[in-house]
């Protein structure tokens, strides 16, 4: 609304300098909506009848066409800001679930980190879990031993707790080689974390539309003069 505002009372302070009726070509002027073309984003320069926007550091032009914008033929610049490269790092930091993937745009690759890293988490409980089943196994192990010792001559109880200890033995084996898969995962989660880090601190990865992002860090911990 304001806009439009600015844009009529420019015309109207055109009219009263010139004091005739306007042409086409005057209202198309690109110097009447100069800002407009910059999205507000960007200093405009006209050349040769065209606009030509410095944007500001946070903002660049428009990279998907299907979205580009134009006003009389002029393409509007400085539409398009940048992903911020501190919300890059602390998502990547903080939340290592592919929450960054998702804030710049990579949906696809988000969902496949973000089920990955719940079914390390998932296996991780459940092997504490069967631990911790294991180690209530083995408390009837001693209770076992005990039974038999003192009915050591009962071939029917001997049998039974042999029966039991090869089971436990196999359930053992088992759950020490999901174990080690579970730290083979673990492993390279850790590794994916901090890869994953250093990456988005230093802008190596790029939003969905193939832009950098905006490079807010040094902003951070910088301080102005009292």
């Amino acid at each position: 609304m304001i806009n439009l505002v600015t844009f009529f009372l420019s015309i109207l302070f055109i009219k009263s300098q010139y004091g005739q009726r306007f042409t086409r070509e005057m209202i198309e002027d690109p110097k009447l909506y100069k800002n407009e073309i910059c999205s507000y984003n960007g200093i405009p320069e006209i050349v040769d009848n065209k606009i030509i926007c410095n944007c500001y550091a946070s903002y660049v032009n428009e990279p998907n066409e299907k979205k580009v914008k134009y006003i009389n033929g002029q393409m509007v610049q400085c539409s398009y800001q940048k992903k911020k490269r501190f919300k890059t790092f602390f998502l990547a930091g903080i939340l290592p679930m592919g929450f960054d993937l998702y804030y710049l745009g990579y949906k696809l690759y988000f969902s496949i980190v973000f089920i990955a890293i719940i079914i390390v988490i998932a296996n991780n409980i459940i092997h504490f879990y069967l631990t911790y089943q294991l180690d209530e196994k083995q408390e009837e192990k001693h209770k076992n031993n005990d039974i038999n010792e003192n009915f050591g001559r009962n071939v029917n109880i001997w049998n039974q707790v042999n029966k039991k200890k090869k089971e436990k033995d196999k359930n053992k084996r088992c759950l020490n080689i999901y174990g080690f898969i579970n730290k083979i995962c673990l492993a390279f989660f850790l590794i994916y974390w901090v890869i994953n880090i250093i990456l988005q601190a230093k802008g190596i990865i790029k939003d969905s539309n193939g832009i950098e992002t905006d490079n807010d860090m040094d902003t951070l911990f910088s301080r102005e003069d009292i």
